[in-house]
């Protein structure tokens, strides 16, 4: 489980110690603010990776494999690649989307169905 704040920007921000180091710098970094291109990668985790070529981003390359992600620093190959469980790489993702969405104003009333 992750830990989502928001810094002073309102970007959103993984607390320090709530992820491994290279999961946190791939939600900041390779998605960011990009609720687009956060979906399109929900969307291949959903599939577990259906479609078959890795994710690149800023810094890291996303390998799906079934149930096994694999996360490489395309920049460093001495940094050591992050193997995970894809749905837990898919919660992590869908928690970054979620706080890609801007909070609700204060004082905002919310409109009946």
């Amino acid at each position: 489980m992750i830990e989502i704040t928001r810094d002073a920007q309102g970007r959103p921000r993984i607390v320090p110690g709530t992820a491994a180091p290279i999961l946190a710098d791939f939600l900041e970094t390779d998605l960011r603010g990009d609720a687009a291109w956060t979906k399109g990668v929900a969307a291949r985790l959903a599939a577990a990776g259906e479609g078959g070529e890795p994710i690149t981003g800023n810094l890291y390359a996303l390998e799906i494999r079934g149930a096994k992600s694999v996360l490489r620093n395309i920049h460093d190959a001495k940094v050591p690649a992050l193997v995970l469980p894809t749905r837990d790489l898919a919660a992590a993702v869908e928690a970054w989307l979620a706080a890609l969405r801007p909070p609700p104003k204060a004082g905002a009333r919310r409109r009946k169905p």
